[in-house]
């Protein structure tokens, strides 16, 4: 189960950097089914199940939210678009 909260922990950090809040939803759905399968299956009990989930769901929806900031607070690569790094800015890219 300790897999589950490492994964949901960097997948909710993803999800900040890149989508809108609305992907935590299916992200937190997709991690129930997940645990509550892989949890009946192996055996474990109703509470370690439970437990599980909400920490991954709280889990998923802070790094989501740390994410964000890491957003704002990162700029935007300076080089993005270019072809090179070495073309100056504002000139067409060179093409070989």
């Amino acid at each position: 189960m300790l897999t589950f909260i490492i994964i949901t922990t960097v997948a909710g950090f993803l999800l900040g950097l890149r989508f809108k809040i609305l992907v935590l939803v299916p992200a937190s759905v997709l991690m129930t089914v997940a645990i509550t399968f892989t949890g009946v299956t192996n055996g474990h009990g109703f509470w370690t199940v439970a437990l599980t989930i909400i920490t991954t769901v709280v889990l998923l929806q802070c790094a989501y939210f740390i994410g964000c900031i890491m957003k704002v607070l990162i700029p935007a690569c300076p080089y993005a678009g270019r072809r090179y790094i070495f073309d100056a800015p504002g000139t067409p890219p060179s093409v070989m």
